[in-house]
């Protein structure tokens, strides 16, 4: 198996590129898990239930308006009231590579700053709905 490099990758949140401020993504799909074990048995048994996400972005602080901090403080300062769409594209823009299309709420903010280091910004989304994986157009 071939290796991909993500150095290609792309972010876009709520229709804006991200990705010149973005460092690293993680996209955390997991399944909650319904145990349905019965009595006078000595291993669980289980069936999956809802599946949840969340989205993790490592990006530079900006002083840029249109960048992924000025938008993130616009959301909470407002106090949220509507999703936003994040497209994540591990590959790349090109065609018919994959994307995780999601609808989320940022959940956490955080700056860390550190000596000899660039100011960073950690962005954790949660995903409402489903995760639609498709391909780039």
């Amino acid at each position: 198996m071939a290796a991909i490099s993500a150095k290609n990758a792309t972010v876009m949140y709520n229709a804006v590129d991200v990705s010149g401020d973005t460092n690293s993504v993680d996209l955390d799909i997991s399944a909650d898990m319904t145990d349905v074990s019965v009595l006078a048995t000595t291993s669980k048994q289980y069936i999956p239930s809802q599946d949840d996400a969340t989205i993790s972005l490592k990006a530079f602080w900006s002083l840029s308006v249109t960048g992924l901090r000025a938008k993130v403080e616009a959301e909470l300062t407002a106090g949220q009231t509507t999703a936003k769409t994040l497209v994540f594209t591990p590959q790349g823009a090109g065609v018919g590579n994959i994307t995780y299309t999601q609808t989320v709420y940022v959940k956490s903010y955080k700056t860390s700053a550190g000596v000899g280091g660039a100011l960073m910004l950690d962005v954790q989304f949660q995903r409402t709905g489903a995760t639609t994986i498709g391909a780039a157009a």
